[in-house]
């Protein structure tokens, strides 16, 4: 018979343990968090390969938080612990910061738009020279100044996708309140379906609109025009948010005085929503730039 021979690892245990445990001395602020959660030399000396991982967990949350959003491809990458000397037990749970984002998800009521855009922040927005005057405003709305913009150029160069880090920044610093993104064209389409026949039923959304904290209005003017759009769902909303001061973003493919020739011949209100959009703007801006 032919004599077989088996490889044995001859990897040194107490090695890796030295490894694991000076890995986890090297990282100071780990460290007091586990003296606070008390550690002690003794239990990091006996318990390094839990106290390893919860390190790697800890890292990993660390990233996440860095970025703004869950980094991890795995959600349940976050550890918890507990130490009962001389006991060292660790539990794993979702990423707290993937948590947190899918909070702040739950308070867009509206969210038409997708969800990574729930993942950009203000701070990484690029320098476009055709949006500065957009982002200025935008900043003002943040920081409560104004509380109406009109936005308008051509489809796919990231009005919406400059928006949304405004309005999660909004959220992030009142967890108090809501938003809502509406693609205002698809709303209005199902509102005018059969609007008599629904009309309570289209009441009570645009008072869910008029009742939010924050609204965006993406692709204003697209929508099909008529009497009771005008009179029955454009004005009454844009009227009772004006009055209410509530920050409302127009985002749209038409100027103002584009949108004054559409409503023409329609409604007498068309033109006072013009003058309403007008009067509550500083300028109306014309966003200029190569498409995302």
């Amino acid at each position: 018979m032919k004599k077989v021979e088996l490889d044995i690892d001859t990897t040194n245990v107490e090695e890796i343990r030295q490894e694991m445990y000076d890995k986890i001395m090297s990282h100071k602020s780990f460290v007091k968090l586990l003296e606070e959660k008390g550690a002690t030399p003794e239990i990091i000396k006996n318990n390094v390969g839990l106290l390893n991982d919860y390190l790697e967990s800890y890292l990993s949350v660390e990233k996440c938080r860095k970025a703004g959003h869950c980094v991890s491809d795995e959600k349940h990458h976050a550890l918890t612990i507990q130490i009962d000397a001389p006991f060292v037990t660790v539990e794993r749970h979702l990423c707290p910061v993937y948590l947190e984002s899918q909070s702040l998800a739950m308070r867009f009521i509206v969210r038409d738009f997708p969800e990574n855009y729930l993942d950009l922040r203000v701070e990484d927005l690029p320098a476009r020279r055709g949006f500065a005057a957009f982002i200025r405003e935008l900043m003002k709305v943040l920081k409560g100044d104004i509380y109406f913009i009109y936005a308008y150029g051509t489809a796919g160069i990231g009005k919406l996708k400059t928006t949304i880090p405004f309005v999660t920044k909004m959220l992030e610093n009142d967890k108090n309140k809501t938003a809502g993104v509406v693609n205002f064209p698809a709303f209005v389409r199902a509102s005018i379906a059969d609007y008599y026949d629904k009309k309570d039923i289209v009441d009570s959304y645009l008072q869910h609109y008029i009742d939010l904290d924050v609204l965006v209005l993406d692709n204003f003017g697209n929508e099909e025009v008529n009497k009771i759009v005008i009179e029955s769902i454009i004005f009454p909303l844009l009227a009772a948010r004006v009055r209410q001061k509530k920050p409302t973003i127009i985002l749209a493919g038409l100027s103002t005085n584009d949108l004054r020739s559409l409503y023409v011949g329609r409604s007498v209100r068309g033109h006072q929503i013009v003058d309403l959009i007008k009067a509550n703007i500083k300028e109306e801006i014309y966003l200029q730039g190569t498409k995302l």
